[in-house]
């Protein structure tokens, strides 16, 4: 049986860009019912995300340190996650569709 679980939610779209090499921190937070992970730039939440599943907080914060590469914030953590070869995007799916054997 397959549980029917919320996506991930976007609490604070990225609002700092172009800065270089700066300094990220990354939190990641246990609420209620949910997780919230924020990606900080010197000190400043810049992004942040709510994910209902805790096998999803991985995913979550691998995509927002990569979007935060794309934006042109550079650290030590972009540039392990754009370059990191473990798929979350298979392991997630696979967990959504049930295997007919």
């Amino acid at each position: 049986m397959l549980k029917k679980t919320k996506g991930i939610e976007i609490v604070l779209r990225p609002s700092v860009s172009m800065l270089g090499e700066v300094k990220h921190e990354v939190i990641n937070a246990k609420e209620l019912k949910s997780w919230r992970v924020e990606i900080r730039v010197n000190g400043k939440v810049n992004q942040s995300q709510r994910v209902y599943c805790q096998s999803d907080v991985a995913l979550a914060t691998k995509t927002m340190l990569r979007t935060e590469h794309l934006l042109g914030n550079f650290s030590s953590f972009t540039r392990a996650a754009t370059k990191g070869t473990k798929s979350y995007s298979h392991d997630y799916e696979s967990r959504l569709r049930p295997v007919a054997a």
